[in-house]
């Protein structure tokens, strides 16, 4: 009885292992966002040119008609460019992604309202499904095949896509979700 009880625990331990190791990867998400800022110098209107100065160095740059609200913009203010990117990646049965062999892509954009402070966004977001063809653990590599066809390797820095990338195997497919969004802003000081 007691080699009985051995072998079912034996059975039930083999059964837990290989469910555990069957799971796909858990969805992953990595980004970053980066802020500079400027101090406006000077503005011309007329000829719609601002003067910035950022660590010591100015730069003049000509302001696009599409800007509105320029006469707004007052010496001293503070121009903010905010700029996010963000990748996600999910593991996805054969067959089941929408994405396999084409790029999905998205954009929008915003400005302030006529009479505002000045202020614009425009993002964008990117989704494709890729087939994995390699994962070179020890060096955190990727090889992948696109939706056009051609194949890529890539260098994966970021602890939870390692993670992520090292449950993958030849064939897999992962659908990607890139996306990127730029913004700026005056704020008065």
């Amino acid at each position: 009885m007691n080699s009985h009880l051995r072998l079912l625990a034996l059975s039930l331990l083999c059964s837990v292992t290989t469910l555990t190791f069957a799971q796909p990867a858990q969805p992953v998400y990595v980004s970053n966002t980066q802020k500079i800022s400027a101090t406006v110098k000077s503005v011309d209107v007329k000829q719609r040119l601002l003067e910035l100065t950022a660590q010591g160095e100015t730069t003049t740059i000509q302001v696009p008609e599409e800007v509105r609200n320029l006469p707004q913009i007052k010496p001293g203010d503070e121009v903010v460019v905010t700029y996010h990117e963000g990748i996600a990646a999910e593991f996805k049965k054969k067959g089941e992604s929408k994405t396999i062999g084409v790029i999905d892509a998205t954009t929008g954009t915003s400005r302030t309202k006529e009479g505002s402070q000045p202020g614009a966004a425009v993002g964008r977001q990117v989704t494709t499904t890729v087939v994995i063809e390699a994962v070179d653990r020890s060096k955190n590599a990727l090889t992948f095949t696109g939706p056009s066809g051609m194949t890529r390797t890539v260098d994966v820095k970021d602890p939870k896509a390692q993670q992520f990338i090292s449950q993958l195997k030849k064939g897999d497919e992962v659908e990607l979700t890139y996306t990127e969004a730029l913004a700026v802003t005056v704020e008065r000081k």
